[in-house]
C-alpha cells in the first residue's frame, strides 16, 4: 500500500507545485499555484517569493510550458507521468503493476 512517508525526501513547495500542475486538467496559472501553495501553508517564513518562483521556472524550463491564458502545464506527458509516479505514487503502467503485485500473473 502507498504511504506518503515513503516519499519523505520529496516534500516542499516545489514538489507541491509539481503535484498541483499534475492533477490539474489543463494547467494552472502562476497565481493559482501560488494561491494554492499559500492555502497549503506556505506563508510567513515559508512564503514563495518572486525570486523563488523565477528559479523554479528557470530550472523547469524544458519540462513546463505556458498554454494560452498563461496556464502552466507539462511539455510532454512523460514529465507528467514521472511526477505522478514519483510525487503522487500513481502507478499507471501494466509492467509496474506486475512488479508491485506479482500474484496477478497467476
Amino acid at each position: 500500500m502507498f504511504s506518503w512517508q515513503s516519499l519523505s525526501g520529496l516534500c516542499g513547495w516545489v514538489a507541491d507545485a509539481l503535484r498541483l500542475i499534475a492533477v490539474s486538467r489543463c494547467g494552472l496559472s502562476q497565481q493559482e499555484i501560488l494561491e494554492c501553495l499559500e492555502q497549503l501553508g506556505y506563508h510567513g517564513d515559508s512564503h514563495v517569493t518572486s525570486f523563488d518562483w523565477a528559479l523554479f521556472r528557470s530550472a523547469a524550463l524544458d519540462a513546463l510550458f505556458e498554454r494560452p491564458g498563461c496556464l502552466l502545464a507539462f511539455f510532454h506527458h512523460h514529465f507528467k507521468e514521472a511526477v505522478e509516479h514519483t510525487l503522487l505514487g500513481i502507478v499507471d503502467n501494466m509492467y509496474d503493476n506486475i512488479l508491485l503485485n506479482p500474484s496477478t500473473l497467476v
